[in-house]
């Protein structure tokens, strides 16, 4: 979220939302961020948080990955393009396990549990090397 501490102002606090929702492309998170450090100064971690958002949204957009939800011991990624999503699970070498028309499930592994592994691991499939 953005601190009152960061864009003190609600009508500036909606316009980034705003703005964040409707990135698609990578450029553009790269122009608000700096936008952002030059009229509020440096992004604190929770808009960080924010702008990784926005581009583990656009990737999973380029696999037409619509959701990622953690369900027990899996990230499930929610998908609409069956070709894509078995092309990305054999860019992960079978990690990713495509189980009906619509879901695809990634085992996590017991340490990676805390939020900012699962968005690490999340983006780890998402962008594939």
């Amino acid at each position: 979220f953005i601190g009152a501490d960061y864009i003190a102002d609600m009508r500036q606090k909606i316009d980034v939302y705003r703005r964040l929702s409707r990135i698609t492309l990578y450029d553009e998170v790269d122009l608000l961020r700096k936008e952002l450090a030059d009229r509020f100064g440096p992004p604190p971690e929770s808009v960080e948080r924010l702008l990784a958002l926005a581009e583990l949204r656009l990737d999973a957009a380029i696999w037409q990955v619509a959701a990622v939800r953690r369900e027990d011991q899996y990230l499930v990624f929610a998908y609409s393009d069956r070709r894509r999503i078995e092309q990305l699970s054999r860019l992960c070498k079978g990690k990713l396990r495509v189980v009906d028309a619509k879901h695809a499930y990634l085992t996590v592994p017991p340490d990676w549990q805390t939020p900012e592994r699962l968005w690490r691991l999340a983006k780890s499939v998402l962008r594939p090397r």
